[in-house]
Formats: structure tokens, sequence, C-alpha cells
């Protein structure tokens, strides 16, 4: 099997990590070894503010199988792709998202270069750094400021060409085209004048001059340029002169080199001057370079979800360095976040994450790390029977073999035997159903290979364990549950959902028989109760979300005005008779040509417009046939007075009306004011004059449970406050009738009464850690640290959790204790 390495490490309360804004609680971490130098890393970190999930590939460069490239869809770079799609590559085994793009203009902002070869170059804005590696195999970071691409002829003239293979063919430039554009040049597509110079095998054979678009030749290229370049070229090229095209000698040496964002760790320290920041937390992609430049550290972190928010620029710096990497670029983030595994030739590729925008985003461009190590023999069989079972429920079971470079192998089925001793089970090539309880080991055997597997069957399932606990959706949304059984010993065990039974109250959507939900597609609410084993769990549904219009722009607006950055740039606000409901609307004009720094147009509130306290979002509806792919913005203010910058569209670059949603800070102080609506644009080479128009303004609320909830049925013990403490302590007097406990539900309480420890924890709205993490600390801090004989814990409010992880670490940290101090707990439920 492949070799997994379990990690658990527990920060006790006088071990606090903290990485900028959050304090580390708990972290574990699981680590599967893909290939002799390949190794993935599943790592949780439980914090103050909610889980980090973190995704990590090492890949070890001074291994001769293992190596880096980009993914770009080639033929056509200007066509985006799920991560998957382009993954699809002979002897891929990890890969992460690439670079940022501009999605309006179909582009990447940053280079492509993939063995030795330079597909496209960047757009030489220093705030996008890339990703490096040396055809001597060394990775670096740099920001190319130039690709210095020139054209000569055999008359010595020659032409500067400002980039190859992008879209941003305007002012006065040239751009060269080969097969990995498209199949054809631009033409006279352009509105505007155009010549192009057609090169096949280092000869030109066509200059054309606002004629129609033609194929690019395959042992060759376009050259297309426009505004004083026309002229250029017609002075100094001629139809067959021979041609050399020469590159700046930084990229003669580089194999690879992929976009990113800004260098946020240099030399093994924290960057804190980024060149690109992105403020906020979000799901962020990084890669990191260890100081001896032989392994790279790739990173995806999950974010935008109600228990694992993301993380900041410089958390994520922190977080690169204390994984080793002495250098570190920040990739695309948000929405495009994602980590894929391969783990054989014989297995799909895995997203191994949770995309924020809850399926694959397409995008340009990607990084893979490939293994070319050849196959072996098999050495050893591996199973993925999980190690608990459950009386009577059947488990599946698959078996394939491994060689010593990790690749898989599939097996005959009839040339395999499984058998078990110590408990009873039925057995088949495709499930183990175990018909006795107890300890078993599975023997699994193949030729000459043997498998042993030691596994625990269990009738005593005491509750489950749900991937969430509350559901607030979207109409038309769907939702998989993921389901665990717990013993009462606290062993997991995996569930099928074809085990379980849902039932639904009220119009909520549908569910099938693999458990998932199809919201209804209208604004409601309801219940779904699952069952299992006389187990009853309720989960609240609320699918969409209350609104409140703000701002409908019908009147005429003395309280908002037009403002402009740079101030001397131009622009405009104007009430139009046009919206996406036939009334008015405001034209935001802006004219970006006057510099190629930052530049924004902004709706101004003289009096700012207060959101309701439980806002979660604002929304607005666009008109964006001529945003031309700029930045759409909004600008709040908090109780405090701190400003905030808040996204509505990264690029405004749609035809027709459309509504978009910004997602407030979720430390933004209530209550908080909407002072400007604006359009930005940092991009120097996006330089134009147009408008928008929008309209609506509204206020998205937080979703509330206004309705009543039924009671989880389970199977634990029940116990009364003033008894049974008899059996907790194995002894005959009951000490708790003689203990004078003062239970006080709103004040938290840790203290030792006689040879007990007694603890009272306040857990309302569902939640020990959004009550104060201290309580978390002590608990953790008892698996080695309890002289007492008993541990009592009651609850300030009834025990459920609305974030299953922080359950089931609940309960695995009542396990250790337990384990580690051979003591007996009694929860006063």
């Amino acid at each position: 099997m492949k070799k997994y390495i379990l990690i658990i490490v527990l920060i006790l309360s006088t071990q606090i990590t903290s990485f900028a804004d959050y304090s580390t609680i708990y972290t574990s971490s699981n680590k599967e070894i893909l290939s002799n130098g390949i190794t993935y890393e599943k790592k949780s970190i439980f914090t103050d503010k909610g889980w980090i999930n973190l995704n990590i590939m090492y890949a070890d460069l001074n291994d001769k199988n293992t190596y880096a490239d980009v993914l770009f869809n080639s033929g056509d770079i200007t066509l985006r792709k799920p991560l998957s799609s382009l993954s699809l590559k002979e002897n891929l085994v990890s890969s992460i998202n690439g670079d940022f793009f501009d999605s309006s203009s179909k582009s990447t902002l940053g280079t492509i270069l993939s063995n030795n070869k330079l597909i496209s170059t960047g757009i030489h804005d220093g705030k996008f750094a890339s990703f490096n590696i040396s055809k001597d195999g060394i990775p670096f970071l740099e920001n190319w400021k130039t690709a210095g691409i020139k054209l000569t002829n055999e008359n010595s003239n020659t032409l500067m060409i400002e980039y190859k293979n992008k879209p941003y063919l305007e002012y006065n430039r040239a751009i060269i085209f080969d097969k990995n554009w498209r199949d054809y040049s631009y033409g006279n597509t352009l509105d505007k004048d155009i010549i192009e110079i057609v090169i096949k095998d280092d000869v030109i054979t066509d200059i054309r001059k606002n004629l129609e678009k033609i194929k690019i030749p395959d042992k060759g290229y376009v050259i297309s340029a426009v505004g004083r370049k026309i002229s250029e070229i017609e002075k100094n090229f001629s139809l067959g002169d021979k041609i050399s095209i020469n590159y700046d000698d930084n990229f003669s040496n580089i194999k690879t080199s992929i976009g990113g964002g800004a260098i946020i760790v240099k030399n093994g320290q924290l960057e804190t001057n980024l060149s690109l920041s992105i403020k906020g937390s979000h799901p962020r992609t990084a890669i990191g370079i260890t100081k001896d430049r032989k392994k790279l550290i790739l990173v995806q972190i999950d974010g935008r979800k109600s228990f694992n928010p993301g993380v900041s620029e410089n958390e994520l710096s922190n977080i690169m360095i204390s994984l080793g990497a002495y250098n570190a670029i920040n990739m695309d983030g948000g929405g495009s976040s994602e980590m894929l595994i391969k783990r054989s030739p014989l297995s799909d590729i895995s997203i191994v994450n949770t995309p924020s925008d809850g399926n694959e985003r397409k995008i340009f461009t990607g990084l893979g790390i490939f293994d070319n190590s050849p196959k072996e023999d098999i050495s050893k069989l591996v199973s993925n029977l999980n190690d608990n079972l459950i009386l009577n429920i059947p488990s599946s079971i698959k078996i394939w073999a491994e060689d010593v470079n990790h690749h898989r192998y599939e097996l005959d089925k009839n040339d395999i035997s499984i058998t078990i001793s110590g408990i009873k089970a039925n057995i088949t090539n495709d499930s183990v159903t175990p018909t006795s309880e107890g300890d078993g080991v599975l023997t699994i055997k193949y030729k000459d290979l043997i498998l042993s597997k030691q596994v625990h069957s269990s009738d005593d399932i005491v509750d489950l364990k749900i991937n969430n606990n509350i559901l607030f959706l979207d109409p038309n949304e769907t939702f998989k549950f993921n389901i665990s059984a717990i013993d009462s010993s606290g062993h997991s065990y995996i569930l099928n959902n074809k085990n379980l039974f849902f039932t639904l109250n009220g119009d909520i959507g549908t569910i099938d028989t693999l458990g998932t939900l199809s919201a209804s597609h209208e604004k409601t609410k309801g219940i779904i109760r699952i069952s299992f084993n006389n187990i009853d769990k309720y989960i609240p549904v609320v699918i969409g979300n209350d609104s409140i219009l703000l701002d409908d722009f019908e009147d005429d607006k003395s309280l908002i005005n037009f403002i402009s950055y740079p101030e001397n740039s131009k622009g405009y606000l104007k009430k139009i008779k046009f919206s996406y409901n036939n009334s008015f609307g405001y034209a935001l004009n802006y004219d970006f040509t006057y510099t190629n720094k930052t530049r924004a147009a902004y709706l101004n509130y003289k009096e700012p417009i207060t959101l309701p306290e439980n806002t979660k979002k604002i929304g607005l509806w666009v008109f964006g046939n001529y945003g031309n792919s700029h930045w759409l913005r909004a600008k709040l203010s908090d109780e405090t007075g701190k400003m905030y910058n808040i996204t509505f569209e990264k690029n405004v670059n749609w035809k027709g009306w459309k509504y978009v949603e910004a997602l407030l800070p979720k430390n933004i102080e209530s209550p908080a004011k909407v002072e400007r609506i604006y359009l930005v644009e940092d991009n120097s080479s996006l330089r134009d004059q147009n408008i928008i128009v929008i309209d609506d303004l509204s206020a998205i609320l937080n979703p509330t449970i206004d309705f009543e909830i039924p009671k989880d049925k389970t199977n634990y013990k029940s116990y009364k406050f003033n008894d049974a403490s008899s059996s907790l302590i194995n002894e005959k007097n009951n000490l708790l009738s003689s203990i004078n406990v003062n239970k006080n539900n709103d004040i938290y309480i840790n203290k030792t009464m006689g040879n007990i420890r007694y603890i009272h924890i306040i857990n309302s709205n569902g939640s020990i850690r959004e009550n104060g993490y201290g309580q978390w600390l002590d608990l953790i801090n008892l698996e080695e640290n309890i002289k007492e004989k008993g541990l009592i814990i009651d609850f300030s409010d009834q025990l459920k959790f609305k974030d299953p992880n922080e359950e089931i670490l609940f309960y695995k940290t009542l396990k250790n204790i337990k384990k580690s101090n051979n003591i007996s707990i009694l929860l006063i439920r």
C-alpha cells in the first residue's frame, strides 16, 4: 500500500502557536508517499477562528524521475479548462492551479514556458512574479519586466516585439503568434489598421495589410502589428527576407516558467512589501522552494466556508516558512485554488480540496508534478478496507498491488483469496460483512504476496457524524452528505449512504439514494432526518437568503457624486432610463487612458448607506458590455472607522445585465456602511474609456434558524446530574451528592472536586470554540495532565455541534483522555 504516516500534534495551553492573526489549538497530519520523489500531506489546523485545511505536495527535484512542468491547453491557449482536464498528461502525479488571468481577453497575465519553449510572454507588469526552473533543474522566483523579443532581417533591420501569444494588439505594438495561440491570426477583425508578416522556415513568405485572417504556419509564426509599427515594418522588411528572432538572455536558460502573483517569502523571511496584495482571508495556492533549492512545496488552502474561512497573505507566508520554504510565491486563489492527485495510472484524477465555488473553475494554466520512474515487478499488496466494520453492514473492499516505485497494478480477482480470523464475516471479492463482534485479522493472498490487516467489528453504534450539521444553500444548489458512525469507544466507521434513511420535512428539495440533496428552486426552510441503528439526527436546512433593497437609483441623487483616481482622470455619473427591470439606473463613465498606473472611477455616497447588522453580502445589478474586464468593487467602513474594499467581480466581462455579490469581511464591526462603488484597473496594458451601468444595490442577510429543531436521538447512555457517579469511578459512595456544584450556565468552570475533575463547558450556538477557545486548550491539556480518578463534563446548552469537525475532535479528545489516563468519563448532556 501507499506508505501512510500519521502525525498528531497536540498544542497545549502553554504552547499556543500563532501565525499572525490566529492561534493554533490542535494540528493533525497525514502523509502519503505517491512516488520516490513525491509526498502528499493532508494537514488540518484547528484555530480560534476555525479550521485551516492544507493540502501539501512535496516534490524532490533531486530525484531523477521527478520533474515539474506547466499545464496549458496546447494548440489554443486562449481556451480555459478545468484543472482536471489540463492534468490529463502521462506520468502526472499531482497538479495545482496556476497563473492569474484576464478572462475577458482570454489570456494569462504571466509567462508560460514549457519544456524549454516560450509559449507566451507575461504582460511585463512588475506586480506579477513567476515561478521558474532553469535548464539545470534549479527552481527560482523572478519578476520578468520584459521578454526582449527582437526580429532581425539579413539587412540588420530590427523590430522590437512586445509580446508573444498575448491578445493585447493595440497602441503601437507588434505581437508574435504561433500555433500555440490558435489556428488563425487576427487579420482585419480589430476595426483598426493592421499589418501581418507571415514567416515560415525563417523566411518572410507574405506581408498582409488589412486582409482577412490567415492560418498560422506549422513551422513558423505570424507577427501582427498596429499603430506606428505598421510603417516601421513597411520601411524595413520585405517579402523573402531571411529572419532571425532573439529573446532576452534570461529566457535562454529556462526550462519551465509559470506566472503567479507576489513573492511572499524571500530568503527565509516574510516579504512585507508585496508587489500584488490581495487582502482578506481567502482560499490560497502557493509554491515554495527550500533553501537548498532541491525541493518544491506546493500548498493549497481551502476557504470561504463557514468553518474554514481561508488565510490572509501574512498567514500564508508564515505557513510556507513553517513548512520549510525559503522562497515562496502566491498563485491565483479564490475559486481557482485547487489541487489534484493521480495516485497511479490505474486511478482517476481526484480533487483533494473543496473548491469554494462548489466545483472546478475553468483556468488557463496549472503546474504539474510528474514521475517517470520505470515499472518494476509487484512487491506488495494494498487494500482500501476500513479498519472498523459495523456488524451486519457490508464494507466495500478493493485490492491492488504496487511495485517499489509505487506504481499500482490491477489484479485478477480470481487469483485473490481473502480469509478472516478472530471474528466471523461473509466475504466476497467486493465486500466484507462481519457477522460477529470483536477484533479480527483479515488475510489477503495473491500468489506469493500476503497482506494482513487488523479489523474491529462492533454493533455498539452510538452516534452519527455528518459533514454539515446545518445547511444554508442557494436555490437549486446540491449538497452530498458524508456520514460516519461512532461507537462508545470513539471508533469511527465509514457508512455508505445507501444504508441510511433520509426523511425530508418541508418542501426543501429531493435527495437521492447516494445521499445528495438537490435544493428546491425557491426560498424555503425545513429539516432532514437521517436515521441509522435507532439513531436520528436532525439537520436544519435554509434555502435562499432574505435581502433588503438599499438603493434603487430611481431618485435624483444629490447625495451621490463622481470621484476619480488619479484626480485628473475624467469621467462622470449620469442617471439614465436603462435598467434590467425597465426603470432607471446610473451610468458610471470611466476614462482609464490618462496613465498606466492604478486608475479608478467611483460612485461616492456623500452620506454612506448603513447596512443591517446581520448583512452577509451586498448585491448589485450591472450592465457589463463595456466593462473591458475591469475590477468592480465597493468600499465599506465599519463602526470603528476602519475601511474595507470588497469585490463584486474581478472582471466585468459579460454581455447584458448580471447580478453580482460581494461578501463582507468576517471581522467587520457592525454597523457597516457603503461608502463607494467603483471600477478599478491596475493592469498597465488595459487603457480605455467607456461605461458600465449599475442598479438596485441590496443587502443580503445572514440566514437564521427561526424554527424548532427536534432533539437528536442517540444511543449514548443517559445520566442524571446527581447520580451514576459511583459507576463512573467504581466506588459505592455517590460523590456528586456530597459535592456542592454551583451549576452556572454562563460561566466556564474547570476545577478539582475531591478525586473528580469537573468541567462546565460553555457551548451556546453549537460551538465550544466560539465561546472561548481556551476551553479547548484545557481539554486537550488533560490528555497528559489529569491526576483525578474521574472526569465529569456538563454543558451550558444541548450538546450539539454545528461544525462536524469540531464534534469529531471533541470525541477524539475524550477518547485520548480516557486511554492515556485510564479514567472514566461522564458526560452530562
